[in-house]
């Protein structure tokens, strides 16, 4: 490994960790231009929704019969305490003291990644572009259609990740998101490096020649 592979790793390590714990564009808003983007509103860290998304779901448990449709308050608290865990083990991997909550801890981590091994860097990589995708697929659960294509930012097609039984297995990295119908396709996401792309994007991943089911699976109604 090379110095650059260094400096690119720490790259995709921040993008992902931005995403997680500073409020940052809209994926909605990404691929408008710089003009647009300078007034589009902001979206909240995701580790800041997903704190959010504990406090409400134990108010609503607080109501009895009438909060029945919801969601466990035991599966956000769940992953709110997996995450916590992860924090301070990343805290601990960059030598700082973890802070009053994921996304304090989180924001604490970023400025030390300069100082960090590639080792080090690969693991949080790996580990928080995980607890990105789980913690976007319980506040928006829409339609997740992966793409075996190679990202365009950082080259990765696939990445290491845990199922629900804890084995590691591998994943595409390039995701196509669905709107909250399940109609169309709204963006193109990587989790190896947090770049996001408009619908539009799919057309340069698929080939003229690609299979006529693939074009119809991925991008119905674009």
């Amino acid at each position: 490994m090379t110095e650059q592979d260094t400096i690119e790793m720490r790259r995709r390590v921040r993008a992902i960790l931005n995403v997680l714990a500073f409020a940052h564009v809209r994926a909605e808003d990404m691929g408008e231009s710089a003009e647009a983007l300078e007034d589009a509103p902001l979206e909240m860290a995701l580790l800041d929704q997903l704190r959010q998304a504990v406090t409400e779901q134990g108010a609503e448990h607080g109501k009895g019969p009438s909060s029945a449709g919801s969601r466990s308050p035991l599966d956000v608290a769940a992953l709110w305490t997996a995450v916590g865990r992860s924090a301070a083990e990343t805290a601990t991997a960059v030598g700082v003291s973890p802070g009053k909550s994921p996304s304090e801890t989180m924001r604490a981590v970023v400025p030390h990644l300069v100082h960090a091994s590639l080792p080090v860097l690969v693991w949080i990589g790996e580990e928080w572009s995980e607890w990105a995708s789980k913690i976007q697929e319980y506040l928006q659960p829409v339609r997740r259609t992966p793409i075996a294509r190679a990202c365009s930012v950082c080259g990765q097609q696939v990445r290491q990740c845990r199922d629900e039984f804890g084995a590691t297995v591998q994943k595409p990295c390039l995701v196509a998101v669905w709107d909250v119908e399940g109609e169309q396709v709204q963006r193109v996401e990587c989790s190896a490096c947090s770049a996001i792309w408009p619908r539009a994007f799919l057309w340069n991943l698929l080939s003229a020649d690609e299979e006529e089911e693939t074009l119809v699976r991925l991008s119905s109604g674009v």
